[in-house]
């Protein structure tokens, strides 16, 4: 199967372990630039898929608004982000695990 057709079928994929491993073989470097436009979009479904699985997590280290500060310090120190930064992930993981689950359901597959 041509290198682009097998791309086309991981585009389309579920998102998972065994469709990120695949991906991984690739070398964007030997690819021809339509091949490495779709390894791209097939790799932001999968950066998408780990988005949303990293949303309740985040949300659990948060609690709930006002709960747990030192939340938000554990996330900026654990991902490297400004206090602000992190506090605004939390918000949004906050809203993705509560209100928007359903937004979080399509991000995760």
């Amino acid at each position: 199967m041509p290198v682009a057709a097998r791309l086309t079928l991981l585009t389309h994929a579920t998102p998972g372990p065994e469709t990120l491993a695949a991906l991984a073989e690739y070398d964007p470097a030997s690819l021809g630039d339509f091949e490495q436009v779709l390894l791209v979009k097939a790799l932001e479904r999968q950066r998408h898929w780990l988005d949303g699985l990293q949303q309740p997590a985040i949300a659990a280290v948060a609690g709930d608004r006002g709960t747990h500060d030192w939340g938000r310090e554990e996330l900026a120190a654990a991902l490297t982000l400004s206090k602000q930064t992190a506090g605004k992930r939390a918000d949004v993981a906050r809203m993705l695990s509560g209100p928007l689950h359903l937004t979080l359901s399509a991000l995760q597959g």
